[in-house]
């Protein structure tokens, strides 16, 4: 069947619900599928009726107004690139009908969901298997559009067991809804994207740099606010950035070993570095893969990285090569880079010639935000999960809070520790802002409590392991570092597990190596903790000198 009768076929047809999912899932939206169409119900699945070649865009919409509902999937790593799109156009099409409904469904292993998600009336859990009857009966009232309310069925408001706040961590793109206070900002980044390739977004540390990008610009982005279709790449420069890049591009396979994996994007880079492929041809070959898109916008956040995260001969070749083949591209018709930089190593960037030139009326500064922007940070994401403040509390947060640059992580982390102090009726309350220690002490109050926790062993493994994740600023504030979470050690493994769950440390698997990493969840952490900062990192440093 040729891609025009393809479309005719789906314009003819009526699907019950179309299956939004990520590639990583694949193998259980292939069973929910099945299951599904047990039930009778017809179900819109991309492998059964799209084709390469076809308009995306177009596609996309024709398939979703042939469908009564859309469910999408949410599995262990989220939501996937292709699905985001998805994910705009369906929530879209439920604005202009009422009756087209959008059904978050969570896969085994699914964990944080996005918060632009707590809007929607029904959650189906499938946690425990897609092949539980009692969510299946749910998901089924649901695309029918018949679906009760939790409380009408003696369960909780799905709503209520979810945070709305981001504690130590960025918001993400899923999580615009729940971003609020940058608009103006947004909107700056937006125009000027349209005049520049190659954009800074330079702040202090905590000053909210990722989250404008990623919450702020990417969504508007994806909506097409500038007219363009764009896909969106994100990367981290790490201690070798020309691999990351590859590995933005064209992620080695999930099955690959760890050495191959290395390997692979080794030969990438050093393919890239020498010009056999440029990375002009790597985005075209991208976007004919993703026909009907325009541009490619490649997020670089913590730029700062290739500074701290450089340690020997071969990283430093790397980050030369990296900035030499990403400058070029940007010179491509279809390349465009927007980088996240703290203010104290603005000075360093500007040390490189050519990117200094190119930063040339292209840097937008992070400024701090206003009190009125701060109350609507703390007053907005809460009531639309129904959570409220004792009288005068939130008054009493913001007077602590203050003006200063970089305090926005320290805000989001009491709010979360609030959120866990809440009561029956959602209430957050004075008392259990006496418990968290006030803005200032909440991220150290936290910590002294979850290394209490640990016996005399996996304490001795947390003081040495933990001064690994801090840069020494030499001059400078302190960076974190990532590391490879090590293999067989047992006491190790259970410090990073008790801290992550905290959200003090964030665990992430690094496309690069193929390893879990671990990193502090904010530099926040580095300057509020003085275990951290006064006692473990200050004798490493000394060691470190005496033994040089």
């Amino acid at each position: 069947m040729g891609s025009v009768d393809r479309r005719l076929h789906i314009a003819r047809e009526t699907f019950d619900v179309f299956l939004s999912y990520s590639r990583s899932d694949a193998t259980a939206a292939g069973q929910l599928v099945q299951a599904l169409r047990s039930r009778g119900l017809k179900v819109f699945f991309d492998r059964d009726y799209l084709a390469p070649g076809q308009q995306w865009p177009e596609l996309l919409e024709t398939s979703l107004r042939g469908c009564r509902s859309a469910a999408i999937c949410l599995g262990p790593q989220g939501l996937g690139p292709w699905q985001k799109r998805e994910q705009y156009v369906a929530l879209d099409r439920q604005v202009q009908d009422a009756s087209f409904s959008v059904i978050p469904i969570l896969l085994p292993g699914a964990k944080d969901p996005p918060l632009g998600f707590l809007r929607l009336e029904t959650w189906v859990d499938l946690k425990g298997g897609v092949e539980s009857k009692a969510g299946l009966d749910l998901l089924q009232q649901a695309i029918h559009g018949q679906a009760p309310l939790a409380a009408e069925i003696g369960l909780p408001d799905p709503r209520a067991a979810l945070c709305p706040f981001r504690g130590l961590e960025p918001f993400r793109e899923e999580d615009e809804a729940f971003f609020v206070g940058r608009e103006a900002f947004t909107r700056v980044l937006i125009d000027k994207v349209g005049q520049r390739s190659l954009i800074g977004v330079v702040g202090a540390s905590g000053s909210g740099k990722s989250s404008v990008v990623l919450a702020g610009l990417v969504p508007a982005l994806r909506r097409r606010a500038d007219g363009r279709v764009w896909e969106i790449g994100l990367m981290r420069p790490g201690q070798y950035p020309l691999r990351q890049l590859a590995a933005a591009f064209l992620p080695p396979d999930p099955g690959l070993d760890e050495f191959a994996r290395i390997a692979l994007l080794k030969d990438r880079a050093q393919q890239l570095a020498s010009g056999k492929v440029t990375l002009a041809d790597v985005v075209e070959a991208k976007l004919r893969k993703e026909n009907g898109t325009d541009r490619l916008l490649l997020v670089i956040d913590q730029w700062e990285e290739l500074y701290t995260q450089s340690k020997d001969v071969e990283s430093d070749q790397e980050r030369d090569d990296f900035l030499r083949v990403l400058l070029a591209g940007v010179d491509g018709k279809r390349l465009s880079v927007v980088l996240t930089l703290r203010g104290d190593f603005y000075g360093r960037a500007l040390q490189d010639r050519i990117l200094a030139d190119r930063l040339q009326d292209a840097v937008v500064n992070v400024s701090p935000m206003l009190r009125d922007e701060l109350r609507r940070v703390v007053e907005e994401p809460a009531a639309k999960v129904g959570l409220s403040f004792e009288a005068g509390l939130i008054d009493e947060i913001l007077s602590d809070v203050g003006n200063e640059p970089g305090n926005l992580p320290l805000l989001e982390f009491l709010l979360k520790e609030l959120w866990d102090r809440r009561t029956g009726d959602r209430r957050l309350t004075f008392a259990a802002y006496g418990e968290t220690g006030g803005v200032r002490r909440a991220i150290a109050e936290r910590a002294e409590a979850e290394l209490a926790k640990l016996s005399a062993e996996q304490k001795a493994a947390a003081r040495r392991f933990m001064i690994r994740l801090v840069t020494p600023g030499e001059g400078q504030a302190d960076t974190r570092a990532r590391v490879a979470i090590p293999q067989g050690n047992e006491a190790v493994r259970a410090v990073i597990e008790r801290f992550a769950q905290a959200r003090l440390l964030t665990t992430r698997f690094d496309p690069a190596s193929g390893r879990e990493v671990v990193e502090v969840g904010h530099e926040a952490l580095i300057r509020e903790w003085d275990t951290l900062k006064d006692g473990w990192t200050r004798i490493a440093s000394s060691y470190a000198r005496c033994s040089a």
